[in-house]
């Protein structure tokens, strides 16, 4: 059974159709998306980014203690890893920066220069009393842990404040004065 020339015409010319109505729906919607993106291009020329502005130092919330009227901004060691990160390995601190070791309960922890690299004042603090003083207190390096200094506070304190060693004497930190904090 063959088909007949007006058939194989009628076939020939819906085949021919049907492929130029597909090129022409994939002409279509290559046009609808590129007017989309067109479309959302203009959206972001009229509503560009808002840009975030970057803060200066001076505008960055620091958090600080003062003590006899001396500022210290503060870098805060709150997690027990944290604490037992401290201030080792690093080179330096920045004049007038400490870090504060904050205890949730009042404790006598003990403290210690492992793998530290400059000397430091340790101020204790109670509530917000400064209840005693280690100064200068110097790496030791090359010791072996059970072999390193500790320090404790005279009792039991809430707070440990590591300064750049000679800070207390420079600024006349004492026993017995105020701390208030801006954390």
């Amino acid at each position: 059974m063959g088909l007949s020339p007006l058939q194989v015409q009628v076939l020939s010319s819906a085949l021919k159709l049907s492929m130029e109505f597909t090129y022409k729906n994939i002409l279509f919607y290559i046009l609808i998306i590129l007017a989309i993106a067109a479309a959302f291009a203009v959206l972001l020329r009229l509503f560009p980014k808002v840009k975030e502005r970057t803060l200066l130092p001076s505008e960055k919330f620091m958090p600080s203690a003062t003590i006899a009227g001396v500022k210290v901004n503060l870098e805060m060691a709150i997690t027990p890893a944290e604490k037992a990160q401290g201030l080792s390995n690093r080179k330096s601190l920045p004049e007038d920066t400490g870090m504060l070791f904050v205890f949730d309960n009042k404790a006598t922890p003990g403290f210690w220069m492992i793998d530290m690299h400059f000397p430091i004042d340790i101020i204790w603090i109670l509530n917000d009393k400064v209840i005693g003083i280690a100064k200068n207190a110097q790496p030791e390096l090359g010791k072996r842990p059970m072999d390193l200094k500790r320090y404790y506070p005279p009792e039991a304190i809430n707070y440990v404040l590591e300064v750049n060693a000679g800070f207390t004497d420079k600024n006349g930190i004492e026993v017995g004065d105020s701390v208030i904090f801006n954390l």
